[in-house]
């Protein structure tokens, strides 16, 4: 009796010891690369008829240099096998941790990188906190990669000079006055990097809202829960605010951590549609 219960007892331990080597083998290597698509259709009335069955890519919290670049390269390819009419970042591009050795093949690297992404109607970026730091270097960059930087900024997207809607880069130093050029009868997509700003976007005649920031948590454990921006608010996938939907990416990257358990990396396909 007593040779079957330790029997029992080391077959318990072996399969608790397997299980946790395997969990963390994939949260270290095979979560960190397994890419998802979140796709969101948004549709009104207010979405001009050419835009109708138009995509837009939101991508997020890239975090170069934490991961190789065969996984950039994927997440790219990915993301133009999508064939997206627009593209936009949603911040955190380069590692915080990164900047004080960055060196100029990794900065030709990333502007490669982003050049390769092909989207007809437009490429556009918003700067994160961190992002902002550094926003000189930052601009330069995404000029380079043919990206539009987003950030204070209200516009008008057109498609083949047809009616447009109205694309909204918002930050915290945004001043709301800018949200006074919104017009009711116009469909306006807001992108920000802080989830917790789509409250203020909220009644304020933005339809929709894309956010990254959080990495959806990157690694999320019983009882615990999330390991990486634990204390927010909207933290991955579709809430629906009074007055306006908002998406949370899981992001490209990761920080602090090098994995991620129950939040597999992710962009959003954004498809248009008109009613």
């Amino acid at each position: 009796m007593k040779d079957m219960k330790l029997r029992v007892l080391i077959i318990t331990v072996l399969v608790l010891f397997t299980t946790l080597t395997v969990i963390v083998y994939d949260a270290m290597n095979g979560a960190l690369t397994r890419l998802e698509v979140q796709r969101v259709t948004l549709t009104s009335d207010k979405i001009p008829d050419a835009f109708n069955d138009l995509n837009l890519v939101y991508f997020s919290d890239l975090h170069d240099h934490t991961l190789n670049e065969a996984y950039y390269q994927k997440v790219v390819d990915s993301i133009n096998a999508m064939n997206p009419d627009f593209v936009v970042f949603g911040g955190d591009l380069i590692d915080e941790a990164s900047y004080a050795d960055y060196s100029d093949a990794q900065r030709k690297a990333i502007i490669a990188l982003l050049t390769s992404i092909k989207a007809p109607y437009g490429k556009f970026a918003i700067l994160s906190q961190t992002d902002l730091a550094h926003q000189t270097e930052l601009s330069t960059l995404y000029l380079e990669a043919g990206f539009e930087i987003l950030n204070g900024k209200l516009i008008p997207v057109h498609v083949l000079g047809a009616s447009s809607i109205n694309f909204l880069g918002f930050d915290q130093d945004t001043p709301s006055t800018l949200l006074t050029g919104i017009q009711p009868d116009s469909y306006t997509i807001a992108f920000v990097h802080d989830p917790d700003l789509a409250v203020s976007l909220n009644g304020q005649g933005v339809n929709a809202v894309l956010a990254g920031k959080t990495h959806g948590g990157q690694v999320t454990l019983p009882i615990f829960g999330p390991m990486v921006s634990k204390d927010e608010t909207y933290r991955r996938g579709h809430y629906a605010l009074s007055q306006s939907d908002l998406y949370v990416s899981t992001g490209i990257g990761v920080s602090q951590l090098k994995a991620r358990w129950m939040t597999d990396p992710s962009y959003i396909l954004v498809t248009f549609k008109t009613k």
